[in-house]
This record gives C-alpha cells, structure tokens and sequence, in this order.
C-alpha cells in the first residue's frame, strides 16, 4: 500500500472501496487492542476482541470473500475482460432480489440451522486435531494470517462448487438441506469453520501476549462488566472507524 491518493485521484463509487479491505480491518483492529491492552483497559480488549471475530468469522466462509457471495453477478465486459457491475448500480441491486441470490444467507445461515447439533459437533472434532496458527506479533503478520485464511477456504471449497450445486427453484429450505447433504460442500464447511476459530484464537493470543497483559485484572461485579462492556463495544464504533482503502493508504499505519 505504498500509492497515496491525491486530490485528483478519481474517487470511485460507493462501497468500492470497502472492497478487499477485510484483511487491513483485521489489522486495525490488533493494534488497537494491542494498545488498549498497554493502557491497562482490558474491557476495551475483550470488546475489540468481539469485533475482530465479525471480521475472521467473515474471512473463513468462502462465499464471503468473492465477488460471487449473492451468487453469479452480473458481468460487465472492460477491455475485452469480465467484470462484475458496481455493486450500487441499479444492475446489481436488481439481481440482488432474484432467487439465484439467495445462495449467501441459504449457505452460510440456513444450511447450518438443518442440523446444528451435528454441525457444532463436527467443528469440536475437527478443533481436536489442533492444527497450529501462528501469528508473528504484528497487525501486519495478523492480516496476512486472514488473507491465508481466505485463501484456504476459496482453494477447498470454490464458490463456484457452491453455486453449482444449487437449484434456486427450490424452496430455500431444500436448497439449504441438499447443500448439507453434499458431503464436499459440508465438509469443506465444517473445516473452515474450524479453521476461522483457530486463526481467531491465535490472534487474540498473539495481541494479548504483545500488549504485556496484566496477570490479574481488576475484578469486578458481574452487573458492571456487562455494562462496562457495552459502553466499550460503542465506543469502538466512534473511536475505531471501519476504514476504507484510501483512507488507509492516507493514514500511512498500513505499510509492512
């Protein structure tokens, strides 16, 4: 990320630039908790900590991360190449309420709800094998260990293989069932999902370990830990915005 925007770099339409900035939120947001840590505030850890898992869990899930996560979009042709059409375009907007793009709340929520228990089940099994996640102490070492995350999940199960095996003329509950009955799909599931957990777990640990973390917190009451809790969760918002691409590059924390 070493190009700056300037004054005349065309900015481009809304929430393009959101695209692709997954890896760099993760990245943020370790080093605040990081920081927060160092200054002694281990409620606003625990609440960036429960920001960070929207990010991860995101990040493990192979529909999420593609241009194809409401299914096949439409594809407009630049230079003799295939792109798909802005996602504020009224094009995209109008697919977005066709059956066909239902596949990105039937996979990743529906699917799961066929069989919960097994699902949850299957994921403990798989944690048990321990497969080690290693984060070398730095936001930028923790986006590379997402994007790896991403890429794992794309490479064993493509969205493609997804949308393939669906048939939106099916009620949504039986296109959720026949995907989970698809021992690729389920499987290949089931391992990201683990995969998220691990990659979570060795990320908080790693900006735990760097943030010298006190042995012993101050307790408190229950009562005032859930509202303590809750004031940092929403003071997170304002004090660690969600960033888009350029005003990253502007902000010059995100070099190697």
């Amino acid at each position: 990320m070493n190009a700056r925007p300037t004054s005349r770099t065309p900015r481009p339409s809304c929430g393009v630039m959101a695209i692709g900035a997954l890896p760099f939120h993760v990245w943020q947001i370790w080093d605040a908790m990081v920081t927060c840590l160092k200054k002694g505030d281990v409620l606003r850890f625990v609440a960036g900590a429960g920001v960070m898992a929207h990010y991860v869990g995101d990040a493990s899930q192979p529909l999420h991360c593609s241009y194809m996560h409401h299914g096949v979009p439409p594809m407009r042709k630049v230079s003799g190449r295939s792109y798909p059409v802005p996602r504020d375009s009224d094009e995209f907007k109008e697919s977005k309420k066709s059956r066909e793009a239902k596949i990105h709340g039937i996979y990743e929520e529906t699917m799961l709800e066929v069989d919960p228990a097994g699902a949850l089940a299957a994921v403990d099994d798989e944690l048990k094998k321990r497969r080690a996640v290693s984060i070398d102490r730095s936001g930028h070492r923790a986006a590379k260990a997402v994007i790896a995350l991403m890429n794992d999940a794309q490479t064993r199960l493509a969205p493609n293989t997804i949308i393939d095996a669906d048939d939106p003329s099916q009620s949504q509950t039986a296109r959720a069932k026949a995907l989970w009955d698809d021992d690729q799909i389920s499987k290949a599931t089931i391992r990201s999902l683990a995969d998220g957990v691990g990659a979570l777990a060795a990320l908080w640990t790693s900006a735990w370990q760097v943030g010298a973390a006190p042995r012993s917190p101050r307790p408190r009451s229950e009562p005032t830990k859930k509202r303590s809790l809750s004031r940092s969760t929403a003071a997170i918002r304002s004090s660690w915005p969600s960033l888009g691409l350029d005003a990253m590059a502007e902000s010059g924390k995100f070099e190697p």
